[in-house]
């Protein structure tokens, strides 16, 4: 992981590693523990698979990450960074 590049990515994904995100701060959160990688370049990215249990819902007329009944204040991250 490039942590000093994309720090703020990094730091959301290795939540999902744990099982930490959003609300959730006991490792009992959403997490990529029972799901798979779809895509993995070395230096280049890492694309996860499904979380299961981690779904999108229509609420209050947007799509918001909904996680055993409960609702997740999740927003996607984007970070551009120059590493080659």
């Amino acid at each position: 992981l490039f942590g000093d590049a994309a720090p703020k990515g990094t730091s959301k994904f290795l939540d999902f590693v744990r099982g930490s995100a959003g609300q959730f701060r006991d490792g009992d959160g959403p997490s990529y523990r029972s799901s798979g990688f779809e895509k993995l370049r070395p230096n280049v990215l890492v694309e996860g698979g499904r979380i299961t249990g981690l779904d999108l819902t229509p609420f209050a007329g947007q799509l918001e990450y909904q996680y055993r009944s409960r609702l997740l204040p999740l927003r996607p991250v984007l970070e551009v960074s120059d590493v080659k």
